[in-house]
């Protein structure tokens, strides 16, 4: 009798079975993951994690965000996550490894934006320098010979 009061039924084992990830057993025996709004995940987050939020808010709710403000705050949200995610020991180890290896994609696509940037900077620098010039002269010109 006592083995009788301990048995669960299959769907409530299911349910035991997988509280380690998080997930629920609906009635069709069918995972279901629970949904959270991103606000409510990010208030449960460490200190580091709410500041590199609010960061992203002052940044992308600017009206031109510059391209390496941007690039930095990506490559700094992705490296925040990642750490973060090493800790956590309730996700499945191929999920976490599968994360990580995505942010490590998001940082060197961050990486390669920032280099792109200065690299095209440093190719107009000396067209830049150049219309300066060519614009000093003929104001130099103007002064000497007005109309």
């Amino acid at each position: 009798m006592i083995g009788a009061a301990t048995r669960r039924s299959a769907p409530e084992r299911r349910r035991h079975q997988n509280e380690y990830d998080g997930s629920t057993t609906n009635s069709a025996g069918l995972s279901t993951y629970p949904r959270l709004t991103a606000e409510f995940r990010i208030d449960e987050q460490p200190g580091s994690i709410k500041k590199v939020y609010a960061a992203a808010c002052e940044i992308l709710h600017t009206s031109k965000p510059s391209i390496h403000k941007v690039a930095s705050f990506i490559t700094t949200m992705a490296l925040e996550f990642k750490t973060m995610l090493v800790v956590l020991t309730k996700i499945n180890k191929v999920v976490k490894e599968a994360v990580i290896s995505k942010l490590s994609a998001i940082c060197n696509l961050a990486i390669r934006i920032k280099e792109s940037r200065s690299r095209i900077a440093a190719e107009l620098e000396p067209e830049r320098v150049g219309k300066s010039q060519e614009i000093a002269a003929l104001e130099c010109q103007q002064w000497q010979y007005p109309e």
